[in-house]
């Protein structure tokens, strides 16, 4: 302090680090440049992953609609085969009363086949008796043969059931 003037302090800096006074410093912090970096590969991770996203959604997208192109496909395979299966149910239940008649009668030459069996064995033991009357053979006879002629008459509603089908007779013959 001399002559009464105040003088001013010089500052002290710390070397390499200027004052404001100084201008631009030479060495700035990093921080900044740390968060840019960190942002920009944000960005980058968000924009791939939108990228991602979207190329996901879109193949999704592209199965769904082929699945459903297969599936209304598949549907209308599954109309047909209804529909053919119907017409076959019909067809058979159609055909099956006609035929259900036929083997009802059937069954009715079997009984008469059997009863006939028996009577014919009734003839051949009358037959071998010596004892046997005259008439009791006679009466064996025409006991068989009427059998015979149901069995006959019965044969033949068969066969006219047949034809009225349309298929073959009982002899071979087919309808023309």
């Amino acid at each position: 302090m001399e002559d009464g003037i105040l003088e001013a302090a010089e500052p002290t800096v710390a070397p390499g680090r200027g004052t404001a006074d100084d201008g631009p410093s030479s060495r700035r912090p990093r921080w900044p440049v740390v968060v840019l970096v960190v942002t920009a590969l944000v960005l980058v991770g968000a924009v791939v992953f939108a990228v991602l996203a979207t190329s996901d959604r879109n193949d999704a997208a592209g199965a769904r609609r082929t699945a459903r192109h297969l599936l209304a496909v598949q549907r209308t395979a599954t109309q047909r085969a209804e529909s053919s299966y119907d017409d076959l149910r019909t067809m058979v239940q159609a055909g099956v009363g006609p035929v259900a008649a036929v083997v009802t009668s059937t069954q009715g030459l079997v009984s008469l086949a059997d009863q006939g069996t028996q009577a014919a064995k009734t003839v051949q033991g009358l037959g071998a008796d010596p004892t046997t009357t005259p008439d009791a053979y006679n009466g064996a006879i025409d006991t068989a043969n009427a059998i015979t002629a149901q069995y006959d008459a019965m044969l033949h509603a068969v066969d006219d059931q047949l034809r009225s089908l349309g298929g073959s007779t009982s002899n071979g013959s087919t309808k023309a």
